[in-house]
C-alpha cells in the first residue's frame, strides 16, 4: 500500500514515522526505536535524504550531534502514509466485534510484555549486551 500510493517501502515508512514522531532524532536512537541494525537504518536514511524526505543536520546547541528531521516533502509523505495506514487499520479490524477487538488488544499487549521480559532476560544473561537478531 505505501509503495503503491506514496512510493515508499514499509521500512521507509517506519523510518519516516519515527523521525516524524521524534523530531531531532539521532541515527543510533532511530535504529533502536525501529529495531533496525544501525547500518540498515543508515542506508535507509541516506536514501530518504537523497529523495528529499529527511534532512540530516547538526544540532545548533552541539555541532557534534547530527539529527534527523522531516523535510516539507517528508511531512507530506508522512501524513499521507499515516492517514492511509489508519484507514487500512480501520478496514482491517472492521471484521471484529468490539468485544473481539478488546480481547485481541489484551492478548497482543500480553505478548508484547512477554517479549520485553524475555529480551530483558537475554540482555541480563549476556552481561548487558542486547541479544542478536536471531534470538
Amino acid at each position: 500500500m505505501f509503495r503503491r500510493e506514496i512510493g515508499i517501502s514499509r521500512r521507509d515508512w517506519r523510518i519516516l514515522a519515527f523521525v516524524g514522531r521524534y523530531p531531532d532524532l539521532n541515527l543510533t536512537r532511530l535504529a533502536e526505536l525501529a529495531s533496525l541494525d544501525t547500518v540498515v537504518a543508515s542506508r535507509c536514511v541516506a536514501q530518504l535524504v537523497k529523495r528529499g524526505l529527511i534532512a540530516n543536520s547538526r544540532l545548533p546547541s552541539n555541532k557534534r550531534i547530527t539529527v534527523l528531521t522531516l523535510t516539507e516533502a517528508g511531512k507530506v509523505a508522512y501524513e499521507r502514509a499515516r492517514a492511509g495506514g489508519q484507514k487500512y487499520n480501520v478496514e482491517f479490524i472492521d471484521c471484529l466485534s468490539d468485544e473481539e477487538a478488546g480481547v485481541l488488544d489484551a492478548l497482543l499487549t500480553r505478548l508484547e510484555m512477554r517479549a520485553e521480559e524475555l529480551t530483558q532476560r537475554e540482555i541480563e544473561k549476556s552481561g548487558g549486551l542486547a541479544p542478536e537478531d536471531d534470538v
